[in-house]
């Protein structure tokens, strides 16, 4: 059999760990002065687990070509991406926007120019939800930190697109929320700000921090279930 190839990422980690893209690239991070050796031993115990996932993403119908069946989750909802026409943009707007939703019939629109560049649509479309996380994201944290109280104000709020991550919290308190979060039904948004918020109790996973969960979100166990479930289907979106 032959060996899993895989690209090495080098990092100030403390633990090794494996990430499978959907594109079926193998990239493996590990601290930087581990050993090559050591390295190749974890990556080869772990090759049925690795081809196994493989195996699923080759297993995978292609994506269908913008235009041909394929949606855009937001918040829950599956919103179909077709190519129409903007309203005039209002007075003092500015331009016409390239990709909105119409909240009529619960399409998401891309106007012509944008469709006719498919190479940039998906890059477009995570630029666009980018501005919605904008929006929608602070006020949520900002709704929930109010029923909690003023104690649980973190010290900053970033949102950034992250591949393997919903979210995060360092140790000075900046929380950082993926902005795909917007892809998710609300209640998920609130159970991974109510984790990250939890770290700024305890900066782990131990009972103590578990304790915290069942404080600001009592039904989490089943939200990170539900998660685990809409990581799985953005993945083959």
């Amino acid at each position: 059999m032959a060996a899993v190839s895989y690209e090495l990422v080098r990092s100030a980690r403390r633990t090794l760990a494996i990430q499978i893209h959907q594109d079926g690239r193998v990239e493996v991070r590990a601290p930087r002065r581990l050993p090559l050796y050591e390295i190749e031993a974890f990556v080869h115990s772990r090759q049925d687990w690795i081809r196994h996932h493989l195996d699923e993403i080759a297993a995978r119908p292609a994506r269908p070509e913008w235009g041909e069946g394929r949606v855009w989750w937001h918040l829950g909802e599956p919103l179909p991406v077709v190519c129409g026409e903007s309203a005039m943009a209002p007075a003092g707007r500015g331009r016409k926007p390239s990709i909105w939703l119409d909240e009529a019939s619960g399409e998401l629109r891309v106007s012509p120019s944008l469709w006719q560049q498919k190479e940039t649509l998906a890059t477009a479309l995570l630029q666009w939800q980018k501005g919605q996380a904008a929006l929608w994201l602070p006020a949520r944290m900002d709704t929930l930190v109010a029923g909690f109280g003023p104690d649980w104000v973190p010290a900053d709020l970033r949102l950034r697109h992250m591949r393997s991550r919903w979210g995060s919290c360092s140790r000075d308190g900046r929380i950082t929320l993926n902005t795909q979060l917007m892809s998710v039904p609300g209640n998920c948004i609130d159970y991974v700000i109510c984790h990250e918020l939890c770290h700024l109790r305890e900066f782990n996973h131990s009972p103590r921090f578990h304790a915290w969960q069942d404080r600001l979100c009592p039904d989490w166990r089943l939200r990170r279930q539900e998660m685990a479930a809409w990581s799985d289907r953005l993945r083959a979106a």
